[in-house]
């Protein structure tokens, strides 16, 4: 409860990178708790709002996260991709 009122109000304020930030903590819960396709669209929307804007920590750390859900799911393609993009803003 508490992430998501803090998504409608970095929404309502306009706070982008925080946004993409908050998306990725509500993306934590989903897959802590097994809803791995909630995960996954959390996780894709804080990704395309950090590039959007050019927030490499948040670009970063959603792509971090897909990296790891991706190569759960089998999706190596799509991992491979997260962890170069991962490793391309962790330096």
């Amino acid at each position: 409860a508490y992430f998501k009122q803090s998504m409608h109000i970095k929404e309502a304020t306009g706070n982008k990178q925080g946004l993409a930030a908050t998306l990725i903590n509500i993306g934590n819960i989903h897959e802590h708790n097994k809803e791995i396709s909630e995960a996954l669209l959390m996780y894709n929307k804080a990704l395309k709002i950090a590039q959007d804007i050019g927030a490499d920590e948040e670009i970063k750390n959603a792509a971090e996260k897909l990296y790891d859900v991706y190569q759960k799911l089998g999706k190596y393609e799509l991992a491979l991709q997260m962890h170069k993009l991962y490793i391309e803003k962790r330096i």
